[in-house]
């Protein structure tokens, strides 16, 4: 892949963090099974990342690293993928039943995104 035909990017690539309820209990095997699924509902899963399970907090949460381009050099997650975002994290809590994340609401996923400055 040629990353020079891509100079416009000033990011690098996406920082995503799934973050779920301090009371909520994974094995490694389901948050990789939520974390593809988010990937696949993103329409990203043709990318190479990087997802790990992070400890620092009271609650579970996977980091997923991913650079802006997939394998074929085209731009991932183009335009408005927040709003689609929050979409796919209220699709996976359903489906996977996941606990509420903050008390007397119903989005129990939470979520953060970030872009990776190629500047910092």
């Amino acid at each position: 892949m040629d990353c020079n035909k891509h100079k416009e990017l000033k990011n690098l690539g996406h920082e995503i963090i799934l973050s779920f309820s301090p009371d909520e209990t994974f094995t490694d095997d389901k948050l990789k099974e939520i974390t593809l699924d988010y990937l696949d509902q993103m329409g990203v899963s043709n990318s190479p990342f990087l997802a790990y399970r992070h400890q620092d907090k009271s609650n579970p949460h996977v980091r997923i690293l991913m650079p802006f381009l997939n394998f074929e050099g085209q731009q991932n997650l183009k335009g408005l993928y927040k709003k689609q975002s929050v979409k796919v994290c209220l699709s996976l809590e359903e489906k996977h039943k996941l606990l509420s994340h903050k008390k007397g609401k119903k989005n129990t996923l939470d979520l953060s995104l970030n872009e990776i400055n190629a500047n910092k």
